[in-house]
C-alpha cells in the first residue's frame, strides 16, 4: 500500500527534533564516531537547513547544516537506530529512521535504499567488532 509522500509510516512516532538540545543525550561508546563511510545531502522533514549533509561514519550517522539560527548537527550512534524504511519518492519524505527511544525522523536523501544497506551493513560489522 502506497503511502503518501510527506508521511512516516504508521509504525513510526514522529518526534519534532529541537535545535539546540537533543531530547535525549547522545552518548558515542566509541571515542570517535569512525571512518566516513558515506556522504550525501539530505532535506529534514520539519526544518529547513542550508547546506544539509548527511554523513555515515563506523559508529554514528551525523546530521549537519545551517539554519537561521546557527549551526545544526545531530549525531546518532548507529545502536541507537532501531528500523530504517524507505520508499520512493523525489520531493518529499522517502526516508525514515526510528530509533531504541521510539522517536522517529524522516528525511528526504537521494538513493534512500542505499542509504539504508549502508546503515545497516555498518551496524551488522560494529555488532562482529
Amino acid at each position: 500500500m502506497a503511502q503518501p509522500a510527506t508521511s512516516l509510516p504508521k509504525s513510526f512516532k514522529s518526534v519534532a527534533f529541537s535545535h539546540t538540545s537533543p531530547s535525549s543525550p547522545v552518548i558515542m561508546p566509541h571515542s570517535s564516531p569512525g571512518r566516513l563511510v558515506q556522504q550525501g545531502r539530505f532535506r529534514h522533514l520539519n526544518r529547513s537547513l542550508f547546506g544539509a549533509r548527511i554523513l555515515l561514519h563506523q559508529h554514528a550517522l551525523i546530521l549537519k547544516g545551517w539554519s537561521w539560527r546557527g549551526a545544526y548537527k545531530r549525531t546518532f550512534p548507529l545502536e541507537t537506530i532501531a528500523d530504517i524504511e524507505w520508499w520512493e519518492g523525489k520531493n518529499d519524505c522517502n526516508f525514515a529512521l526510528k530509533f531504541n527511544d521510539g522517536e522517529s525522523m524522516g528525511l528526504w536523501v537521494k538513493g534512500a535504499g542505499l542509504w539504508k544497506y549502508e546503515i545497516e551493513e555498518q551496524q551488522r560489522k560494529a555488532l562482529r567488532d
